[in-house]
């Protein structure tokens, strides 16, 4: 097991050709903030809608966290026992598995197959999970109406949002841009970002006037404060290793 935490730290911390202290520390932040991320904009909702959010949630980070274990395994367990610590793009990692999965017969061939479909897969849900959480926050943001509700004519500014940001997006591939370094990037930036979100949800869920009857429990507020203990400790860890060099 030793083995295993020492790779996939080693391998986080050198994803893009890049190494030191405060990169393991920022993928570390990095992970946190991109499953920040995923839960950070709450709509206003009724009881029975909270209800399915809570589901919605609960699945939903259930996969996404089971997906970003299994993606630092393989980088451990494969690339990085195989010195391939330079990864500019996710075609890079497939192709690299092809070699290095010799377990049966086409395994190579198969073992880049399915990366390439879960990293299609995974892009697919990103798109508008992501572009749609922008264009909430925005639109909100500019007091503009909001949601996948709205007819194309009613929500202009707002879909204007999602095809603006997927198009970005889209146009970061033709400028020469490290993908792997965008999100890495990205990332560290979310888990910053999410801790005084974090504070602040916490505040308003213990409102009892302004939650009511949803007003958080101990159990959920206890959660959220063990989270953001967790990710301000990792920020100030990041700081000092970035200070010291």
């Amino acid at each position: 097991m030793l083995p295993l935490v020492t790779g996939v730290q080693e391998a986080c911390g050198r994803i893009g050709n890049v190494t030191g202290h405060v990169i393991n520390i920022g993928a570390d932040i990095g992970a946190l903030g991109a499953s920040a991320g995923l839960i950070i904009h709450i709509p206003v909702a009724t009881k029975r809608s909270l209800r399915d959010l809570r589901t919605d949630n609960a699945v939903g980070m259930f996969f996404s966290q089971a997906t970003t274990w299994f993606i630092i395994i393989t980088a451990a367990t494969v690339l990085h026992t195989a010195h391939v610590t330079s990864i500019s793009t996710a075609a890079d990692a497939a192709r690299a598995l092809e070699p290095l999965v010799r377990t049966f017969p086409h395994s190579g061939q198969i073992a880049q197959g399915l990366f390439a479909l879960g990293i299609v897969s995974l892009g697919l849900l990103a798109i508008p999970v992501m572009a749609g959480s922008t264009s909430y926050a925005l639109s909100e943001a500019r007091g503009k109406r909001e949601g996948l509700d709205l007819k194309p004519r009613e929500g202009r500014y707002f879909y204007g949002v999602i095809v603006a940001s997927m198009l970005i997006g889209l146009g970061l591939n033709f400028i020469g841009v490290n993908p792997i370094k965008a999100l890495m990037f990205a990332a560290v930036f979310n888990g910053v970002a999410a801790i005084p979100l974090i504070w602040f949800i916490d505040r308003i869920a213990a409102d009892r006037r302004t939650m009511g009857a949803a007003r958080s429990g101990w159990l959920s507020r206890g959660t959220l404060m063990l989270t953001f203990v967790g990710m301000a400790g990792s920020v100030v860890a990041m700081a000092i290793s970035y200070v010291e060099g």
